[in-house]
């Protein structure tokens, strides 16, 4: 299946929000320009909603607009019905491979519909999961810094969510 363009990781994001000279910020401006237009370049209502949160936690009023400015040339992805929908395949495969193996019993299943365990403690950010489900149900490949080591280990077995890191962190 053909890639659609590429869903930006917050940590992939907030480089470019770094001191112009900065080898992070560098890395990522310069795969910025050489797609120069060709893909499109899509950031996550999930990262908005996680620098929002760190503007709110103490940034200056004048970063903060600088940042929305740089930020404001990625389209943003809503969550839909069919992103909770890839959400759930990836966190059920989490759970059945990550979860204490006395949780995985019939009946304590059942408890996981009232109290689910979270993404802590299957070992992942709970924020990945949704950029995850986002760019595997439009196809894009996810750029991040992180390694995510457990949602591709169970994202292997579909075998059609990419991964690629900008920043040079090896994901």
């Amino acid at each position: 299946m053909i890639q659609c363009g590429y869903l930006l990781d917050t940590n992939i994001l907030s480089l470019l929000t770094r001191a112009k000279d900065d080898p992070g910020r560098l890395k990522v401006q310069t795969k910025l320009a050489s797609l120069d237009g060709v893909e499109p370049l899509y950031m996550s209502a999930v990262s908005w909603g996680e620098i929002e949160y760190g503007w709110r936690s103490g940034a200056k009023d004048l970063l903060r607009d600088d940042d929305r400015g740089l930020l404001s040339r990625f389209r943003t992805l809503t969550v839909t019905q069919n992103t909770g929908e890839a959400y759930a395949e990836i966190k059920a495969r989490l759970f059945n491979k990550y979860a204490p193996q006395e949780m995985r019993s019939k009946k304590r299943r059942v408890e996981q519909l009232k109290d689910p365990l979270s993404g802590h403690e299957l070992g992942v950010q709970e924020n990945d999961v949704w950029l995850a489900a986002q760019a595997f149900e439009r196809n894009l490949v996810l750029v991040t810094g992180d390694r995510m080591r457990r949602i591709k280990s169970v994202i292997a077995a579909i075998d059609t969510l990419k991964f690629e890191d900008w920043a040079g962190n090896e994901v």
